[in-house]
C-alpha cells in the first residue's frame, strides 16, 4: 500500500503512463538507429524525449491524493502537500474561469486562509483537460470520502 492514494478507484493510470512512456521513446530509438548523428541532432531529440517523459508524467499525475499525512492536489504545474491540520474545509463549487463544478479546499496558511481548486470535476456541460471528469454520484462520493478522510484526521497535528 502507497502512502498516498486516490479517494475513488484508479483507472490504471500507471499502465497507461508506462505505454505512453514507452512510445515516448521510440523516437530515441529511431534516432539512434540511423547513421550520421551528430552532436546538435543528438541533443535535440535526447531533449525532445526528456520533455516528451516529463510531459506525459505530469499530465498523468493531475489528481487528488489522500494520506495519513494530509491531502495531495496535483496540477500539471504544481502539486501540493497540504496537512489535515491546515485544512479549514472542503466544499463543491464553481470552477474558477469554467461553468463547471469542482471540489474545492480551504487552507489556513500564515496570511489566512486560501482556497485551492482541486482537479476533479462533475461531468457536466463543460470539456477541459488534465482534469478528472467524474459522473455526479462518483463525484459526490469522492467529495465524501474526501471529507471523511479529512474529519478522520482532523485531530493531526504538524509532524516534523
Amino acid at each position: 500500500m502507497t502512502d498516498w492514494e486516490p479517494p475513488y478507484e484508479s483507472s490504471g493510470k500507471l499502465g497507461l503512463r508506462i505505454l505512453l512512456g514507452v512510445a515516448g521513446l521510440l523516437p530515441l530509438g529511431g534516432y539512434l538507429a540511423t547513421p550520421g548523428r551528430t552532436v546538435g541532432t543528438t541533443l535535440g531529440v535526447v531533449g525532445f524525449v526528456a520533455l516528451w517523459q516529463l510531459l506525459v508524467w505530469r499530465i498523468l499525475a493531475v489528481d487528488v491524493f489522500v494520506g495519513a499525512k494530509g491531502v495531495r492536489v496535483c496540477h500539471l504545474a504544481r502539486t501540493r502537500t497540504i496537512p489535515w491540520y491546515a485544512v479549514r474545509q472542503i466544499w463543491i463549487g464553481q470552477a474558477r474561469d469554467f461553468e463547471a463544478t469542482a471540489i474545492w479546499i480551504t487552507v489556513s496558511g500564515p496570511d489566512g486562509p486560501w482556497e485551492l481548486e482541486t482537479p476533479v470535476w462533475r461531468r457536466g456541460s463543460v470539456r477541459h483537460r488534465n482534469r478528472i471528469i467524474l459522473e455526479p454520484d462518483e463525484f459526490y462520493q469522492v467529495y465524501v470520502r474526501l471529507h471523511e478522510a479529512w474529519r478522520r484526521h482532523a485531530g493531526a497535528v504538524p509532524q516534523a
